[in-house]
């Protein structure tokens, strides 16, 4: 039951993931250089939105109809998104000079990377929800979730490699120090950013013992200000046309807003995790 629900988590996370880089790759098309920073701060805003605000449609859907209306609410939403791509998005046929036909092109995706990274990432997802709960972190099924772990994602960089340009990650990309730097800075936030979120959700629900409801309407801070730095700061790039100060101060200012949530106990009052 428990290998069957992870999996079956994992469409969701693969679609989410294909919806992010895909908004990316058309906002990059359809809008040039100087426009794009604004766009991707907005975009950034929407995702932050997201983030915060599905917990709370999460615990109202938990608490008064079902939790499975947490993946149906999808289904309307995908639906309006793909009905508006197919009506109104218009990409000029520039990015395809030599006029491949739609089979040609998906051929071309790299379906053995994702066929070796998917079952990767499933097994080291497995073994960090499983050991230190389900299993003591020594026991030989968590152990050989590592060992699968390590052998598939060596083998799917050693694809990588040898697809070349074709592949999911050309490894020409990390040659590239920006690129990698970037890489590295959205795996360190991401994971920072998802981690606060996760321990907040904990921290409402299981230390001051609010509802699933409850505890997403307490984390609406958290939601408007990610979106309004979201949306200033793409503001503030496409205007100056620097990012990395901003970066820096968002960044320091993000490490110490989770330095302050370490600080919460039993007895943390409303003004102080408000603030």
């Amino acid at each position: 039951m428990y290998l069957n629900l992870s999996l079956s988590n994992q469409n969701p996370q693969i679609g989410s993931g294909g919806l992010f880089s895909g908004t990316i790759n058309i906002l990059a098309y359809c809008l040039p250089l100087r426009k794009r920073p604004i766009a991707f701060g907005s975009v950034g805003g929407m995702w932050g939105i997201a983030s915060v605000a599905g917990p709370l449609l999460g615990g109202v859907f938990t608490d008064k109809i079902s939790w499975r209306w947490c993946f149906y609410i999808n289904l309307p939403i995908g639906a309006i998104a793909i009905a508006v791509i197919i009506l109104y998005l218009n990409i000029s046929r520039d990015n395809n000079p030599h006029n491949l036909t739609i089979w040609q092109r998906i051929l071309k995706v790299d379906l053995l990377g994702a066929s070796i990274l998917i079952p990767a990432i499933v097994c080291l997802l497995l073994a960090l929800q499983r050991g230190g709960s389900t299993y003591p972190w020594s026991n030989s099924r968590i152990i050989g979730l590592f060992i699968g772990f390590g052998l598939l994602i060596s083998i799917f960089i050693a694809s990588q490699l040898y697809l070349g340009e074709n592949a999911t990650l050309p490894p020409r990309l990390f040659k590239n120090r920006n690129v990698v730097l970037a890489f590295l800075f959205a795996f360190l936030f991401g994971a920072g950013f998802f981690a606060i979120i996760f321990s907040l959700a904990i921290y409402f629900q299981s230390i001051k013992g609010s509802s699933a409801t409850k505890s997403g309407i307490q984390m609406l801070p958290l939601l408007i200000s990610t979106v309004v730095s979201s949306i200033v700061t793409g503001g503030l790039i496409t205007a100056i046309g620097y990012y990395v100060p901003i970066q820096l101060v968002c960044m320091i200012l993000f490490a110490v807003g989770g330095g302050l949530v370490t600080t919460f106990d039993l007895h943390t009052s409303t003004a102080k995790w408000l603030g």
